[in-house]
């Protein structure tokens, strides 16, 4: 088993950062289907972007980059 402090670092550029608080600040925000998430309960938003200092009309806040970030996760969830 891995410890935490093996994994290397991992370096993320700064133009997607607000992108990856966002999906983080999401991780219990699921919709679920027969048995597997389906995606991200998007109505969650206007409560959970507010909390992190975003909101969805915001220059900082990417939606199609977060719905590129939610494919990811699915996709490697689905696998």
């Amino acid at each position: 088993m891995t410890q935490e402090n093996d994994l290397p670092a991992l370096q993320v550029w700064p133009d997607v950062m607000d992108v990856l608080d966002a999906v983080y600040a999401m991780r219990t925000q699921w919709k679920w289907a027969s048995g597997k998430r389906v995606g991200f309960d998007y109505q969650a938003l206007d409560f959970v972007l507010p909390r992190i200092g975003m909101a969805k009309d915001s220059n900082r806040f990417d939606f199609q980059l977060f719905q590129l970030a939610e494919d990811t996760i699915l996709e490697a969830l689905h696998q």
